[in-house]
């Protein structure tokens, strides 16, 4: 070969140079007068590389904008090949070497034709590095390999013929050192192929070469960063007149390419094809994720490179059509094989499942989870989603989401979770039972079991449900305001010292008004609560709601005893004053009550303002919404949210 392609280092320290540093924001002026300039860009390793221009310095420093996005290590370099970059070495104003009569810019671009044209044949789609004839600078071989990958190019391979003593004959391959990575694994094999080849047509069997970092030609170095398998052929000596007879004359040439191409397709076969009709739209996918749009530069081709070798992984919807989340959701056996594997849903699908009649859409939710285990199937008590959803810390350590936005949930360790800790802790494991009401509900067990709650839960499993006994939630509270008690005075004084501390009870204030404490207050609240009807549950929730709990803080102040603002409709107007806790908590539990029923009062009326409501437009706490509070968005649901917390203590 005429031309190494080699990069020489040469110390300029001493000579009379200057140099300037420039980015992408450099003037076009001083672009428009650098015809004199020496260009020079580092490139990932930080070593310098000589450009054609400023243009393409700015270009190669920066890289194209989304490579850097994915790693080549991570791409397959085996499946889905289906693009070749052709490099014919030389040509145009560099004839290459010479010899024999013959010009090796010539005999490259005849071979890159037979070989271009067999690969189409079988299906490939063929990139030109260049043209026959042209003007390519004498830099040009350093973009060739990104030129062709900006079009889509998973594979380079570049041709060419040697040259050397008359004597010297024979072909050899050069291919980068095989590193781990697969593209560096698969440049050599496709080198061995070439190689055997090109012997198998009588040609003198020379060797394949992995050339080392540092010592490689230019497209070897620039096809391994670009993370695609590259190789360098030379096919024979030009200056060797047995090669040159035998192989490069126009039959001879093709017979070359046609030897180059079956290598390739033996490398790439169409068995390691698969058509992603069924699974990815390139303009659906470029529409949908802007960042492979920028980094495919719109090629539909790079768009489906992007899908197979990192979007399939990355949980990334290519089409309308396939939602691998769904199928994901809605087929354990698959999430029994594969796992987390995203790829191989996609995989699946297309080979076996669409076939099957397996659903590709419309599965949202987690369809047969994880629910036996030892021969037992924990389902009556345990439902993952409901588990999941109420225990945060659960749901962090087992759920998985994707960068294209896949949740995918280890439910057997959830399962596990539940039976060797959530069960002993007390969790909730479904809507169906609660183990707290369970314990309430029956002496025998409170007696045989006392606080190993995971022991309640095994009783419900393996007899409880035999003896019908009673598993469900014993709240039954479903908002209205008329309802008898779910819990003592008691819990609903140890509600108030949990959530805001028993300290906090206002004591100095209402010892004098008769209550001195918390519990006092709480028994108070419920026996006039109890006494016309009301849910003390709801009573209690409201006043702490509307003093935030007894700290009061805005119109309303302690020693008025109006523990539900009644009255108070502005500065300057705070309300009523009551002279007592216990009369202060009447008064609310009749306006409550004026809300919620037309039934009279048990207690003579001491609301004020009793008479002023419209009697029974309120018979859930969600009817407040914008009555008792105005505007009143999510009132009651507040309320609601105090009281459940204080059935599950």
């Amino acid at each position: 070969m005429k031309d190494s392609n080699a990069i020489y280092s040469v110390d300029l320290s001493s000579e009379d140079y200057s140099f300037n540093v420039v980015n992408s924001s450099t003037s076009s002026d001083y672009i428009d007068n650098s015809d004199d300039l020496s260009v020079y860009y580092a490139d990932e390793n930080g070593n310098p590389v000589e450009a054609f221009s400023i243009e393409e310095a700015l270009s190669g420093s920066e890289g194209d904008s989304g490579i850097a996005a994915y790693s080549a290590d991570s791409r397959s370099a085996r499946k889905n090949v289906r693009v070749i970059a052709l490099d014919a070495g030389h040509g145009g104003s560099d004839p290459g070497a010479q010899g024999n009569g013959k010009s090796e810019a010539d005999l490259t671009w005849k071979i890159v034709s037979a070989c271009k044209t067999k690969l189409e044949n079988y299906g490939f789609k063929v990139i030109l590095a260049r043209e026959q004839s042209g003007s390519y600078g004498s830099s040009d071989f350093l973009y060739r390999v990104q030129r062709c990958v900006n079009q889509g190019a998973q594979a380079y391979i570049s041709f060419h013929i040697n040259s050397g003593s008359s004597a010297a004959h024979g072909a050899e391959v050069y291919s980068p050192t095989v590193n781990g990575a697969d593209y560096t694994q698969v440049s050599y094999e496709l080198a061995q192929k070439v190689q055997n080849n090109l012997v198998a047509l009588g040609l003198t069997n020379r060797g394949v070469f992995q050339m080392q970092v540092g010592d490689e030609f230019a497209v070897i170095r620039c096809a391994r960063e670009a993370g695609i398998p590259g190789i360098l052929i030379e096919h024979g000596f030009i200056s060797n007149w047995g090669d040159a007879n035998k192989y490069f004359s126009d039959a001879g040439c093709k017979r070359l390419g046609e030897a180059d191409a079956d290598a390739i397709i033996a490398q790439f076969p169409k068995s390691s094809w698969l058509d992603y009709s069924s699974v990815f739209d390139a303009d659906y996918y470029l529409n949908k994720y802007p960042d492979v749009n920028e980094w495919a530069n719109g090629s539909k081709d790079r768009a489906l490179d992007h899908f197979v070798n990192y979007g399939m992984s990355e949980g990334r919807r290519g089409s309308e059509a396939f939602d691998v989340q769904s199928y994901y959701n809605e087929y354990p056996d698959l999430r029994a094989a594969f796992g987390t594997d995203l790829a191989s849903y996609y995989s699946h699908y297309l080979m076996y499942g669409k076939k099957e009649g397996r659903h590709a859409t419309g599965c949202s939710k987690l369809k047969g989870p994880a629910t036996k285990a030892g021969g037992v199937d924990y389902a009556p008590v345990y439902d993952p989603e409901y588990y999941l959803s109420r225990n945060g810390d659960v749901e962090k350590a087992f759920t998985k989401s994707t960068y294209g936005g896949v949740t995918m949930v280890d439910d057997s360790a959830v399962l596990r979770h539940f039976i060797n800790y959530g069960m002993s802790e007390g969790r909730r494991g479904s809507e169906a039972f609660d183990v707290y009401s369970y314990k309430t509900r029956y002496l025998d067990l409170r007696k045989a079991y006392g606080s190993n709650l995971k022991a309640y839960y095994c009783h419900y499993l393996e007899y409880g449900m035999k003896e019908h006994r009673n598993g469900s939630s014993m709240t039954g509270f479903e908002g209205y305001i008329m309802s008898s008690s779910f819990t003592s005075y008691e819990d609903a004084a140890a509600h108030y010292s949990r959530t805001v501390g028993k300290q906090t009870y206002p004591t100095s204030v209402y010892k004098s008004k008769g209550s001195a404490s918390i519990d006092e207050f709480c028994k108070i609240l419920y026996e006039e609560a109890s006494f016309e009807g009301v849910c003390p549950e709801v009573l209690y929730a409201q006043v702490m709601k509307e003093t935030g709990y007894l700290r009061f803080g805005n119109l309303v102040q302690a020693n008025q005893c109006n523990f539900g603002g009644v009255g108070a409709t502005g500065p300057g107007n705070p309300g009523y004053t009551f002279s007592s806790v216990r009369e202060g908590l009447r008064v609310q539990t009749q306006h409550l009550k004026a809300y919620a029923t037309t039934e009279p009062l048990n207690n003579p009326c001491i609301d004020p303002r009793f008479n002023l409501v419209s009697r029974g437009c309120a018979p859930k706490t969600t009817d407040l919404n914008g009555r008792w509070a105005v505007p009143g968005k999510g009132y009651g649901e507040g309320l609601n949210a105090i009281v459940l917390d204080v059935l599950c203590m």
